[in-house]
């Protein structure tokens, strides 16, 4: 599955998932706006964004606490 966040200031964006403990994944540019990360879509994850070396949420129904006071956006198949 491609998750893709508008960003169009961001200089670099990386993408963490539960999927292999969060670790940090570069996003790839698409146009002038865009940023593109593909993940499998099998199973419900937790994931966010780094965004210029800031956390960011992207509009998200489901989320969750993290274990650092902030939350995270939970990917659920189907919804």
């Amino acid at each position: 599955m491609e998750f893709v966040l508008e960003s169009p200031e961001a200089s670099e964006v990386l993408f963490a998932s539960s999927l292999d403990d969060f670790r940090l994944h570069p996003a790839v540019r698409s146009g002038r706006s865009r940023w593109v990360v593909t993940v499998p879509a099998d199973n419900a994850f937790s994931y966010f964004y780094m965004v210029d070396d800031r956390l960011f949420l992207p509009p998200c129904t489901l989320r969750e606490p993290d274990d650092f006071g902030n939350e995270n956006c939970i990917f659920e198949p189907g919804m």
